[in-house]
């Protein structure tokens, strides 16, 4: 994955909205083929923009993990910011942004979750093969 490109978003992101944010990365995760790499990148710029329209957030972390065992291993993206949340049960009219990252990730063999409670913050997962 392009973590200069990643990283760069993430600052210019904290510089125009003073929300704080934080990229931890496995150096095993980050190595991603580039067409599952600018599927992450578009799904964390997503969510990025969902954080400074609808979450009141103080801080966002973006982290990439290689989880699993040799025999299956399995990289996570995980989104995390601690502002209002929302009830994911609950549809909103005119918003598509998560079901767009939920195309996006299947198109790369991905799976997303998402966690969120109203006042809780929410946490988006996505799950692929290594």
């Amino acid at each position: 994955m392009a973590w200069p490109e990643l990283r760069d978003l993430l600052t210019h992101f904290t510089q125009r909205t003073g929300v704080a944010t934080d990229l931890q990365a496995d150096a095993a995760a980050a190595a991603v083929s580039d067409q599952r790499a600018e599927t992450l990148f578009r799904m964390v710029e997503e969510a990025l923009h969902n954080v400074e329209r609808h979450a009141s957030a103080r801080r966002v972390t973006v982290e990439l993990r290689q989880t699993g065992d040799v025999l299956a291993p399995c990289r996570s993206l995980c989104i995390a910011e601690y502002g209002v949340g929302f009830d994911p049960s609950t549809p909103m009219p005119g918003h598509y942004g998560l079901l767009g990252m939920r195309e996006q990730a299947a198109l790369v063999g991905a799976t997303l979750g998402v966690l969120s409670a109203p006042g809780q913050g929410t946490r988006i997962e996505l799950a692929f093969p290594a």
